[in-house]
């Protein structure tokens, strides 16, 4: 009877410390629509940056136009991979996403360059339909919330590049991309 005691109590007691270990990380995509990105001036043309939305793409009216979107990434990962998802009816020109990181100290310059990690542009051509580019070559891939905002800015030269969102893929640092 002791012994089933004893291999009780080990077990609700492994039990309970494998409910209080946090899970272990995995990897993950973070998604984040066309619809959340917003403009910043300066602007290409008096009264900002006009577009459009229609079920769930952006379309740019304006050229050059500039979107940007902050991102919020989890402590401890590493980017692995960017994505933008797009619809390019237009063959001289192209739709172009980047994720930027901008570091900060207390007593630095507040405008010293951000640095872009990963950069992502249309293919060439023109398809009418949904379309994804990818990049994995990654700048300073390793996330660190204590001293870095990240963003991503979307840059529309013309007004027929649309875009329905970015996906950014990420992996726990200990592991590969």
């Amino acid at each position: 009877m002791k012994r089933l005691s004893l291999g009780l109590a080990a077990m609700l007691t492994g039990l309970m410390l494998s409910a209080l270990a946090p899970p272990p990380a995995k990897a993950e995509t973070i998604a984040i629509s066309a619809m959340g990105f917003g403009t910043h001036c300066p602007c290409p043309a008096p009264g900002g940056y006009l577009e459009e939305e229609q079920a769930g793409t952006l379309k740019t009216i304006m050229p050059n136009s500039r979107f940007f979107a902050p991102v919020s990434f989890p402590s401890g990962v590493k980017v692995c991979r960017l994505s933008l998802v797009y619809r390019d009816v237009n063959a001289s020109d192209a739709i172009e996403a980047r994720l930027v990181r901008k570091t900060y100290a207390s007593g630095s310059n507040p405008f010293s360059a951000p640095v872009v990690m990963a950069k992502v542009t249309s293919a060439s051509g023109v398809a009418d339909a949904v379309r994804i580019a990818s990049s994995t070559s990654i700048s300073q891939a390793t996330v660190n919330n204590s001293n870095s905002f990240y963003y991503v800015l979307v840059t529309s030269v013309t007004f027929n590049l649309d875009f329905l969102g970015v996906k950014i893929d990420t992996k726990p640092t200990a592991q590969a991309c």
